[in-house]
């Protein structure tokens, strides 16, 4: 998921929401038409929707308001017409929500909150499927700098939040598994710190028989992709992990999903490398084990170019239900033509290849306009891809957008 810096400015009364919501029906769309758009502007600043998840009841939506002041969680039906919203603010400075996760018995939110001058914590969240209204939440805060938690998910072994925490100076992987019913830690949390710089995880997903979490490691200045394979029990690594050094500069992982339907199986990983200077999006598949997927797709994975600006992918999703080649694989993120930075969203199939139709750019204005986060509804008769990120409202005033796709 994509990250942004936080802005302290003083609390405003939140503005009457604006809707544009358009609503056709899935019966025959083609691949990628859009079925609805939703933008959300509670406030004059930035609004920033950060993750999305779905199921057969709705689809969930969380983010910032007003410059990250407050939380705000929300589900819309699959139609996109509103059921519930939750806005809170936990404390009196940055709380930033970064990730969502749903299973039968609740809604699993990770992201920040402010605890005192310099010092942030991980504030997990469950929530009501029918009403958001609060389950439980807790606090995590391992030292008295900044602890960011950058993604969760969920599986019949547990709630898994991972992020970076400051002890010692530097930021370190962390990883936490839960209690989907409490909240409360399952083993001691993992920390790791690879380097005496930087060192964060940005996404986490659950397979059949292992946690995979994704992010960057750096020698000296150097950030690499770090790709992990971990027990879902003890969280200790079951393989060694798979490191590309794309280039010189900073090449980070963010996003990861996990395709366990046979003839199918593979891990999907996506984020940026810097070769030639500039960002441009790298998407990786993996075998279940980590081992190289084979041919069509390279073992240092697809690399996406679409402009000489800053290309960027952030979350990728998969569609068990595509086998034999069809398009499966949602890519989302953002490219760069001049100063104006776009919405782009590819489908690609099981073997690689870019799937007809796509990708899809959305470009709601001149400034900056990202995709952050993708859901796949694989289930008839609701299929569908769901989009969440922002776009410029006005030139400093950024506002949620959510859309809904055809597969």
């Amino acid at each position: 998921m994509i990250r942004r810096d936080r802005k302290v400015r003083l609390a405003i009364f939140l503005t009457l929401l604006t809707l544009m919501l358009s609503y056709f029906g899935v019966g025959s769309v083609n691949a990628q038409a859009l079925i609805w758009t939703v933008t959300i502007n509670p406030s004059d600043y930035d609004d920033i929707a950060t993750g999305v998840a779905v199921d057969a009841t709705g689809v969930y939506i969380v983010g910032s308001v007003n410059d990250g002041a407050s939380w705000r969680v929300m589900k819309r039906t699959l139609g996109g017409g509103p059921m519930w919203s939750v806005t809170i603010n936990p404390s009196a400075d940055a709380d930033i929500p970064s990730s969502v996760a749903v299973d039968a018995t609740g809604l699993y939110v990770a992201g920040s909150q402010w605890i005192a001058a310099g010092d942030y914590a991980w504030r997990i969240e469950k929530r009501s499927l029918v009403n958001g209204g609060l389950l439980w939440f807790k606090i995590s805060n391992p030292s008295s700098s900044s602890d960011e938690a950058h993604d969760v998910a969920v599986g019949p072994t547990g709630v898994y939040v991972v992020g970076f925490d400051m002890v010692g100076g530097d930021a370190r992987w962390r990883i936490e598994r839960r209690s989907p019913a409490t909240g409360a830690l399952l083993v001691a949390p993992m920390a790791i710190d690879y380097s005496a710089s930087y060192d964060i995880i940005n996404g986490v997903a659950v397979g059949p028989a292992a946690l995979y979490v994704v992010g960057f490691d750096r020698v000296g200045d150097d950030a690499r992709w770090r790709i992990e394979r971990r027990s879902l029990i003890t969280l200790l690594p079951l393989a060694p992990p798979l490191i590309f050094d794309y280039s010189a500069g900073a090449d980070v992982a963010y996003g990861v999903a996990v395709d366990s339907t046979i003839p199918d199986t593979g891990v999907y990983v996506v984020g940026y490398d810097s070769i030639g200077g500039d960002a441009e999006w790298r998407i990786l598949k993996r075998t279940l084990a980590l081992g190289p997927p084979g041919w069509p797709w390279p073992a240092a994975g697809l690399f996406i170019d679409p402009s000489p600006g800053q290309d960027r992918a952030y979350d990728v999703a998969v569609n068990p239900t595509a086998a034999g080649g069809a398009e499966a694989v949602y890519v989302v993120g953002s490219d760069q033509v001049g100063g104006d930075w776009r919405w782009r969203l590819e489908a690609r199939t099981v073997g690689g290849a870019l799937a007809p139709g796509w990708p899809a750019i959305v470009d709601p204005s001149a400034y900056g306009d990202a995709a952050t986060s993708v859901a796949v509804d694989a289930v008839l008769p609701n299929t569908g891809v769901y989009i969440a990120g922002y776009g410029a409202w006005a030139k400093y005033d950024y506002a949620w957008m959510i859309q809904k796709r055809a597969l």
